[in-house]
């Protein structure tokens, strides 16, 4: 009866070195490893959210510009008149090149149709880009999955080691 529970003993203080060397050992490595990928992926995450709200500025900004620019310089001016400020923007619609406030309207809607078809141009070529960008991020994303397939492998043959049940 002593020699099994001497063995038992044993095989409990194995156990028992084996748990503190997993958590001295191994647990902080996984966690560096976690942290670390973390961190990059958060990098990332961040400059992406930062890059698309600088667009989004940029798309308010022009389209503030675009629309102020439609009704204060229209196609038919001339190179040499200055953009309209303040009361002068009104004084626009008295010109003599319109019979009536409907052709300037027209005016307005033809530009702003020629800058929404500009726009879908723009969108066409943006996703013509897209199956080239989705095919680095899949390699990218293949990458990584290998380097923690490695890291993984590594980790398991050392917690190999430890395993002598």
């Amino acid at each position: 009866m002593e020699k099994r529970g001497l063995r038992e003993l044993r095989v409990l203080e194995n156990l028992k070195n084996m748990i503190q060397e997993t958590n001295e050992r191994l647990l902080p490595r996984c966690r560096e490893s976690m942290q670390g990928g973390l961190g990059e992926a958060l990098q990332r995450l961040q400059a992406a959210n930062d890059s698309i709200c600088r667009l989004q500025q940029r798309e308010q900004e022009r389209k503030k510009e675009e629309m102020f620019s439609s009704l204060v310089k229209l196609p038919f001016q001339r190179p040499a008149i200055q953009p309209l400020v303040g009361k002068a923007r009104v004084s626009m619609l008295n010109r003599p090149e319109f019979d009536s406030g409907a052709q300037l309207l027209e005016v307005i809607n033809d530009h702003l149709t020629a800058s929404e078809k500009h726009r879908l141009l723009q969108w066409e070529e943006f996703l013509k880009g897209q199956p080239q960008r989705r095919a680095e991020v899949d390699e990218e994303h293949r990458r990584a999955v290998e380097r923690l397939r490695e890291q993984y492998a590594a980790m398991e043959k050392d917690l190999a080691k430890f395993s002598t049940f």
